[in-house]
């Protein structure tokens, strides 16, 4: 749930951040020197220019700065979200970071020559916090706050709203009076390219993403030097592409087929992002040359950084200055290591299995003697199977993106999401001795993925994409060819879940402003019965078919229900509550429940978050250069 950001602007106690050490040509004794000493560099080179002047001789071009490095440590950064989390300003002088303590979210900002971090913003946990960007001449700081796009003057007053938005908002202030950004303004709209006056006001529609085309979001707009054109990326069928944008003609370009966070330095090349094979939460820097007046990539990109954090959506822990000051945070270790656990209905925990990995998605078959679960192989994604009475784990897929399997009533086959090509996920069924090749069942615009299957061979899915964000779709396995049939709705809805007798859907509705709960009759008419009160996700039925159970932040609620003759439900009511993994798409349920409704089987994360470490690189465009010669 959005929450308000109280702004707390040098009110908050700072936080000392000390220096743990120093690289450079120059080998200063501490970081903290660096900028005055440069200063005094630059002072005395005057000096000697002047006399060389008053001699009658012609200067030496100046020497290029000396390669600086240091690092700002103990930084607890978020680990596992959507959100990004370090800008810096134009000139190089300002750091503002995002950290989580002690389920707080804040942003920091840390000047270079200073040596402790001021608070600037605190706000509680979400799932999916903003990127906080800079204006042109650094003083400003643009935020989103609980569903409010609003600026900051960095030395003191209060936040100023520009527009209302929802979140994933990722920006640029390119010019003195415009701001690009990406992100929605409507509950089920794909994420697009806008822009507003820095003063507000109602923002401009400039793109958004083609879901025919199997294109899912736009995001990371730079408006480019000259203001006709604006960088950016796109998520498509799977991966992401680098575009950019033509604001004289409306015409999109696409510069790399594959990379993202793209940003266009005056050195002439276009710095981005782009995953490293075999390693989950680390990438590569990679630059590439970039032809400003034609808008064309010129010549081969070349790898600049290995080892760059990633979250495991892919966003990447880094920002470069317009003078050429590179802050990253190199990433450690294989990724977020997590476990399966049995959760009782008073909250107590056992542990499942001795999976130590990234898992979404359990699901227990039928008879309860097995389960599915997606489980994350670095940068991929495949279902496998544990038997629960062996203690066995052995691989369903093992090739592509395979996720959010579901089991048939009579537990011999699995139907689940497979991303065959650039037109997104469909369904596939395959049976769980593997005695023959998956078979693919849906087709069409948009991504795929099962979310139920009922006694009488009715599936039901999300339809991600289209005009609401998201629709449930029905697919019937009886007759020779499956038919599909799609639930018309003015809101996105997503995660139906047939009950027991097939009689009752239950799904998630943007309808009232927020995800909600609720059940309708199926596949008779008749209304919708809202189930959850401030917010749900994740329904789950229990077998016996008289109880819903739904997920709110950590806790999870019950709600007793009649579903014969007629549909009634009781009020809510804590279950439990403990901080268990959501699927990080949440439009599938990442949890399950026992053939007696006693016990659930939940995702845990196992390792602490992790001290980070921002690495800041002083006059980084001369290393630029020499790694990638522009190509004209």
């Amino acid at each position: 749930a959005n929450v308000r950001i109280e702004v707390k602007l040098a009110l908050g106690e700072p936080t000392a951040l000390s220096p743990l050490g120093v690289s450079s040509a120059a080998q200063p004794a501490l970081w903290t020197r660096a900028i005055p000493w440069s200063l005094a560099g630059l002072v005395a080179g005057a000096l000697i220019a002047g006399l060389v002047v008053w001699n009658g001789v012609r200067p030496s071009p100046p020497a290029a700065q000396p390669l600086t490095k240091f690092v700002i440590p103990a930084v607890k950064l978020l680990r596992e979200d959507n959100g990004y989390r370090l800008a810096i300003s134009p000139d190089g002088r300002r750091i503002v970071f995002r950290t989580v303590q002690e389920g707080t979210n804040q942003f920091y900002m840390r000047s270079l020559d200073d040596v402790v971090a001021t608070t600037i913003a605190t706000f509680q946990e979400r799932r999916f916090a903003s990127a906080p960007f800079f204006s042109p001449d650094g003083e400003w700081l643009v935020f989103d706050d609980d569903g409010i796009l609003k600026k900051v003057l960095l030395m003191g007053g209060s936040p100023i709203a520009l527009c209302d938005v929802l979140g994933g908002v990722v920006g640029s202030w390119g010019s003195a009076d415009t701001i690009f950004f990406s992100g929605n303004l409507e509950i089920g709209q794909a994420n697009s390219l806008y822009r507003i006056s820095a003063a507000g006001g109602r923002p401009e529609l400039l793109a958004t993403p083609n879901p025919d085309e199997g294109e899912s979001g736009y995001f990371d707009p730079q408006i480019l030097p000259g203001g006709r054109a604006v960088l950016f990326t796109v998520a498509i069928g799977g991966r992401n592409q680098v575009r950019v944008l033509s604001l004289e003609r409306g015409e999109q370009r696409v510069l790399l087929e594959v990379g993202k966070q793209a940003r266009y330095v005056e050195t002439g090349h276009l710095v981005y992002g782009q995953a490293e094979p075999g390693a989950l939460i680390k990438g590569t820097l990679m630059a590439v040359s970039f032809d400003l007046a034609r808008l064309e990539v010129t010549g081969a990109p070349v790898p600049l950084l290995q080892g760059v954090r990633q979250t495991p959506q892919g966003v990447f822990d880094y920002a470069v200055s317009d003078n050429g000051t590179l802050v990253y945070v190199p990433g450690s270790g294989e990724g977020v290591e997590q476990s399966l656990v049995w959760v009782d209905r008073n909250g107590r925990t056992q542990p499942l299995a001795e999976i130590q990995r990234r898992l979404e998605e359990p699901r227990l078959s039928p008879d309860g003697t097995t389960l599915s679960v997606t489980v994350w192989n670095r940068e991929l994604r495949n279902i496998w199977i544990y038997d629960l009475t062996r203690e066995i784990l052995t691989p369903f897929t093992t090739e592509g993106q395979n996720t959010r399997a579901i089991w048939s009533p009579d537990g011999k086959r699995l139907i689940f999401g497979s991303n065959p090509g650039p037109g997104g996920s469909k369904i596939f069924l395959a049976p769980i001795d593997g005695s023959v090749d998956p078979e693919q069942l849906t087709t069409g615009p948009g991504t795929h993925f099962p979310t139920s299957w009922s006694s009488d061979g009715l599936v039901a899915y999300v339809r991600a994409g289209g005009a609401t964000g998201g629709s449930i779709g029905v697919l019937s396995l009886e007759g020779d060819q499956p038919s599909e049939q799609l639930i018309e709705a003015q809101y996105e809805e997503r995660n139906g879940i047939f009950s027991p007798n097939g009689q009752w859907m239950a799904f998630t509705s943007s309808r009232s402003g927020q995800f909600e709960v609720y059940v309708r009759p199926y596949p008779g008419q008749g209304g919708m019965v809202p189930i959850s009160i401030d917010g749900g996700l994740e329904p789950m039925w229990a077998p016996s078919g008289r109880e819903l159970f739904y997920r709110n932040g950590t806790q999870m609620m019950v709600v007793p229900v009649q579903t014969e003759p007629t549909f009634k439900a009781e009020k809510p009511r804590l279950l439990f509550e403990g901080s268990y993994s959501y699927n990080f798409t949440t439009v599938t349920s990442n949890y399950d429940v026992t053939a007696d409704g006693q016990k659930f089987v939940m995702v845990k994360d196992m390792a602490e978050q992790e001290e980070g470490q921002i690495h800041v690189v002083l006059n980084w465009f001369e290393e630029l250069k020499r790694l990638a010669p522009v190509d004209r």
